[in-house]
């Protein structure tokens, strides 16, 4: 998510692969992720 955001996003965005699938049937799957102070700061700045 990081990246997306620091990218400004965009239709031609190619998020990392993380395997929410895989993730989910361990049970290991997040309910919701933080992003970084460098992220926060381009979505403050939009």
């Amino acid at each position: 998510m990081d990246k997306c955001i620091q990218e400004n996003g965009g239709n031609n965005f190619k998020p990392v692969h993380m395997g929410k699938a895989h993730l989910e049937k361990e049970g290991r799957l997040p309910l919701s992720i933080q992003c970084s102070s460098r992220a926060a700061e381009v979505l403050s700045l939009s």
